[in-house]
């Protein structure tokens, strides 16, 4: 099981991430925790949903679940970088009115 307290210190994180091939521009969220099985055994889970805006004005939103490779991912994001899907991406974490604007505006104000 991965390390509970570095796990549950990304929970709820938003950041700005750059895909350094292409320069475009998504957010990413991230929600961790405990999965418990019907056997009682218990796994560490981290999903990480992005957000794409399209020419419209709405947001394109994906997530992905992970709970084989969580150790791995949470020293990926801790770097600041995160691999969606073949794409490399940089990310920045945002806080304050940045963050809630953003928040806002994809539709997560209730995802923290």
């Amino acid at each position: 099981m991965a390390d509970s307290n570095r796990l549950m210190s990304l929970d709820g994180r938003l950041a700005r991430a750059v895909n350094v091939t292409t320069s475009s521009v998504s957010y990413i969220l991230i929600k961790a925790g405990t999965l418990t099985y019907g056997d009682g055994s218990r796994n560490s889970y981290i999903q990480i949903f992005q957000a794409i805006p399209d020419h419209a004005g709405s947001w394109r939103v994906w997530d992905v679940l992970d709970d084989e490779a969580v150790d791995e991912i949470v020293a990926e994001l801790e770097q600041g970088s995160y691999e969606w899907y073949g794409e490399q991406l940089e990310l920045a974490w945002l806080e304050g009115d940045e963050e809630i604007s953003i928040r806002r505006q994809i539709g997560w104000l209730d995802m923290t």
